[in-house]
């Protein structure tokens, strides 16, 4: 995402903006939604109640929760991300007002629809609705997308793009899975979604990182130093990676297919540590919007070495990995990536953000700590880890969405519409 914002809407005079770009209802909404989420979570793993509706009347509360966490919060940040991204490529508009509202409504549907108790003989059209708001949504976005590069010859851009397709077979693959048409149909939709979440963020920090840091850390003449050697065989193994992520969900009992997932993890992290080396600069640690994606790269990369040590049984296997990339990875990533381009496309410098927004970041490392390190230890301390993670998330999504409702709804600072 460029540091210098297009301007190519005419000024605008009114006091609010809440649809006039992507970002703005989907950063808004996955915010506020992220803490609702995880307090229904926390309720529904320590007290059973709220009790889920028909959809997953024959599924488990874990696939609601991971359906949400990556369908919901992460594809709403994606979605936001990329409305306003494909506008600064191209030049060219892409969803607003009307356009924009049903696709959040889309976005919202399957949120409502999860606790909502149908009749039996209603719940397969339950979530075949629930599928189709899911997909529209989808849809939506990937052919807006596609056909603005197709129209402006950005090829190049559809290696991300490309991913977003691809959220499609596996919102599909979720969905039969609670059908019961496929026992592991669950399972392959929500990693399938997973790793392309992952993708995407390892893809963009890629991007951006680099002149985030040299820009950003107030240090005159710093240049990242950047592999082209490892970006080619980063992208490459992880696309094998990620089919052997899936298919090791699949197969379980299969040994060869662990064993590659472990090399491939080794490898992965050798090259990711290789490429922060590059980019490290002993500043960023004083700026909140630096270290926050810094230390997300961090967790990903903790993500591959945590998965080493589950295939050799030092610490249980899948789960702390998994965690090591949602919560710290995915997780801060996200927020930094929110909060930068929050400040950015509404006129603001992103050099001097909110006066609390390090809170929100301290959270989530310290969700991060409580749900991967401390389990990691100490074992014996589950309950506590988990309790101290959800809280902490959900402190750092308040905080953000307190930071950033304003921002995110009234009109730019500069006058222009966007």
């Amino acid at each position: 995402m460029a540091e210098i914002f297009l301007k190519i809407d005419k000024p605008y005079k009114g006091k609010y903006a809440f649809l006039h770009t992507g970002f703005r209802p989907f950063f808004l909404l996955s915010a506020w939604f992220s803490a609702i989420l995880m307090l229904v979570w926390g309720a529904i793993l320590n007290h059973g109640k709220p009790n889920l509706g028909s959809i997953y009347a024959n599924s488990t509360p874990i696939a609601w929760h991971g359906h949400e966490m990556l369908f919901g919060f992460a594809l709403a940040v994606i979605a936001g991300f990329l409305l306003t991204a494909v506008k600064n490529w191209t030049q060219q508009k892409t969803y607003t007002h009307l356009g924009l509202a049903v696709l959040a409504i889309l976005w919202l549907i399957p949120r409502f629809l999860a606790f909502i108790p149908f009749a039996e003989q209603n719940r397969e059209n339950a979530i075949f609705f629930n599928m189709l708001a899911e997909n529209l949504f989808l849809l939506m976005l990937c052919w807006k997308f596609s056909s603005i590069l197709i129209k402006t010859k950005k090829y190049m851009q559809f290696a991300i793009i490309g991913k977003l397709w691809l959220f499609i077979p596996a919102s599909v693959c979720f969905h039969l899975g609670l059908l019961g048409i496929w026992n592991n149909g669950v399972c392959v939709g929500l990693y399938s979604a997973f790793y392309l979440i992952l993708a995407l963020i390892l893809t963009m920090a890629r991007r951006v990182m680099p002149m985030f840091i040299e820009r950003g850390v107030g240090v005159p003449g710093v240049v990242v130093k950047n592999f082209p050697s490892v970006d080619k065989f980063s992208l490459i193994l992880f696309l094998l990676f990620a089919i052997i992520g899936v298919a090791v969900q699949i197969l379980p009992e299969n040994k060869e297919l662990a064993f590659a997932f472990m090399i491939l993890a080794a490898v992965q992290a050798i090259l990711h540590i290789l490429r922060l080396g590059g980019w490290y600069h002993k500043a960023i640690w004083q700026k909140p919007l630096l270290w926050s994606l810094f230390a997300g790269y961090i967790c990903i990369v903790g993500g591959f070495l945590l998965a080493v040590l589950e295939y050799f049984g030092v610490i249980p296997a899948m789960t702390l990995s998994l965690h090591s990339f949602t919560v710290g990875g995915i997780g801060l990533f996200t927020f930094a990536m929110m909060a930068r381009i929050s400040l950015g496309h509404t006129g603001r410098s992103v050099f001097t953000p909110p006066k609390y927004l390090n809170f929100c970041f301290i959270f989530l490392l310290i969700a991060f700590v409580g749900r991967v390190l401390l389990l990691t230890f100490f074992p014996e301390y589950r309950t506590l880890g988990l309790h101290l993670s959800q809280t902490c998330w959900i402190l750092a999504s308040v905080i953000f969405g307190v930071l950033y409702t304003k921002i995110l709804i009234l009109a730019r600072v500069d006058g222009v519409k966007g």
